[in-house]
């Protein structure tokens, strides 16, 4: 399924790039199947980086929290997002902890905390989240 859903989301991604696209009228997860949260990472993903909306990224960010509470690497992408494209440093704080909780070992986690630190000014911090 893993494939199929990647041939469908590249030749998505390669028709947003050409023209404005609204991907409300691109085809919903694989196999009508809701749950499947690889393909609201890449629609987020594709609004953030292609498509500059900010608002809809968020909220396909978002939905995989809804879905699976314990992914962290949703927890970080919604966390650099609010660290690097809304400088909302509280709220990005707030999901960066929630995927450190989740799993404490991973580098992108401590990565960016270390990175939501060093721009807050909280350098004890920082240097605390990059050794690990």
């Amino acid at each position: 399924m893993r494939i199929f859903l990647l041939i469908i989301l590249l030749s998505l991604n390669i028709s947003c790039q050409r023209q404005d696209c609204d991907l409300e009228y691109y085809p919903s997860p694989p196999y009508g199947n809701p749950d499947y949260t690889d393909y609201y990472l890449f629609l987020g993903n594709l609004y953030k980086n292609n498509l500059n909306n900010n608002e809809k990224a968020i909220s396909q960010y978002l939905k995989i929290i809804e879905l699976e509470p314990e992914n962290f690497g949703a927890y970080n992408n919604a966390g650099v997002f609010f660290l690097d494209d809304l400088q909302d440093y509280e709220k990005a704080e707030e999901y960066l902890l929630k995927g450190y909780e989740i799993d404490s070992d991973n580098g992108y986690i401590n990565y960016n905390l270390g990175r939501l630190y060093n721009t807050t000014g909280v350098f004890e911090k920082s240097i605390e989240y990059f050794q690990l």
